[in-house]
């Protein structure tokens, strides 16, 4: 297979080149030398530019399938039998390994993307979708100023716009008019154009070599087109989310989670007064040298270390810090100091009452 073939090449390299034996190591466990002398940290990653760029070429923003295959050979050399998704695109890269991995339980890749992909969620998921007018324009489209006013008529203003494959509400907009909508539709094309790799489009090489290769896109066509969604505004009482899992087919209930009236039900405000204030936090920029996410629990009362996830820092990219590594290739006596961080915010946190949960903090 030629991807499988270039992949173990770019590793190769990359291990030719690397001080960093363990981190390949776990990428191909074949290429590294079963005796490492020294354990070096991340900043030797990022620190040095010929090995960023052999990290580069072996792993291609532009092509998912890249990725999921050096997932696949940790899997098979591992012998891992269970894996945990954290986010919707790390449940893609799930869904493919439970395809092509029997022992492996996952969800299908079809109900994955369907679960994604705001347009396919509203046909074939919403049991609200029948009596919920929405409307989808396609943004490659030719008539798309029309498409667009079409579906204004139908949900009515005002109304919200949101990418169909956007997360962390990302490029959603309220628009009260035809003209505000057509400011949306351009600002996400030029977006799109700008930032060819941005995430929240299907267009997106990442998602497009992942889409040609898991998703039927003769029965979802829409997989490698830029839309979005027109749904009405809703002035709604209460939001709630609503938490479960599916086990060997059985469908479990964890929980319901409601926010609009948390504050006022279980939070001092007249302690805590900004709560029912809409505020923002003004910090001073910090080009941070490295970023860590830290992620523990505490259970009874006491602060359980779960791991410290490495982030690289790329300088000529606009989100400078992506590819996430763990668990960390920071040696212990360079873990302290993050750890003690993390004891001193959840020992603060503990005294106000947190426990029996999970906490992740991000540390720059």
């Amino acid at each position: 297979m030629r991807q499988d073939e270039d992949t173990k090449r770019f590793l190769e390299k990359l291990r030719a080149r690397s001080r960093v034996k363990d981190a390949a190591k776990t990428m191909w466990s074949d290429l590294s030398d079963p005796d490492v002398e020294d354990r070096h940290t991340i900043n030797d990653l990022r620190a040095d530019r010929a090995l960023r760029k052999a990290v580069d070429r072996a792993f291609p923003k532009s092509n998912s399938n890249v990725i999921i295959q050096c997932l696949f050979y940790t899997v098979r050399d591992a012998s891992i039998n269970n894996v945990l998704a954290l986010s919707d695109i790390s449940t893609f890269v799930h869904s493919a390994v439970a395809r092509d991995f029997h022992g492996v339980p996952g969800p299908s890749v079809e109900a994955s993307f369907l679960a994604f992909h705001k347009a396919y969620t509203r046909q074939y998921m919403d049991p609200a979708a029948s009596t919920t007018p929405y409307a989808v324009v396609d943004l490659d489209s030719p008539t798309m100023l029309t498409d667009a006013k079409q579906a204004l008529r139908k949900v009515g203003f005002p109304a919200f716009v949101k990418p169909a494959t956007g997360f962390a509400s990302v490029g959603v907009k309220k628009v009260n008019s035809d003209d505000e909508m057509t400011s949306v539709l351009q600002n996400l094309r030029t977006m799109r154009d700008k930032y060819p790799n941005f995430l929240s489009a299907p267009s997106a090489s990442f998602f497009r070599s992942f889409y040609e290769e898991y998703v039927d896109v003769k029965k979802y066509p829409l997989a490698l087109r830029d839309a979005v969604v027109v749904e009405p505004f809703i002035d709604a009482e209460n939001f709630y989310t609503v938490d479960g899992c599916v086990i060997e087919g059985k469908i479990v209930h964890w929980a319901v989670s409601a926010y609009m009236s948390f504050y006022e039900e279980y939070v001092d405000v007249k302690k805590y007064p900004l709560a029912l204030r809409d505020a923002v936090v003004v910090e001073p920029f910090i080009d941070a040298e490295n970023f860590y996410t830290v992620d523990g629990c505490v259970i009874d009362g006491q602060i359980v270390h779960w791991a410290i996830t490495d982030s690289l820092r790329y300088d000529d990219q606009d989100a400078r810090f992506v590819t996430m590594i763990c668990p960390t290739t920071l040696t212990h006596e360079q873990q302290k100091p993050i750890w003690d961080f993390y004891d001193d915010v959840m020992t603060k946190m503990i005294r106000f009452g947190f426990n029996n949960s999970f906490a992740h903090i991000e540390i720059f």
